[in-house]
């Protein structure tokens, strides 16, 4: 029987690792939808740090974090 995946915390909330796995795949097609590249970390941050902030607010189903990492989506 495989070993059981362990929980990551963040900022104090616990995330389960296909949670996780699903918002590195919304922060990737957010950043592709919105033209960001690869090498502009600080920008796939602030998308990053909004699909979290959806996630820890409970807004766990895909298409409100699309939403939240669609954001604002003017960000520097």
């Amino acid at each position: 029987m495989p070993a059981p995946e362990t929980p990551t915390t963040f900022d104090g909330v616990l995330v389960a690792p296909p949670d996780l796995a699903q918002m590195q795949s919304i922060i990737e097609a957010v950043s592709n939808e919105l033209g960001i590249p690869a090498h502009n970390h600080a920008r796939r941050e602030i998308i990053a740090d909004r699909v979290f902030s959806a996630y820890a607010r409970g807004n766990r189903l895909p298409l409100n974090m699309v939403s939240a990492g669609l954001t604002d989506s003017a960000c520097p």
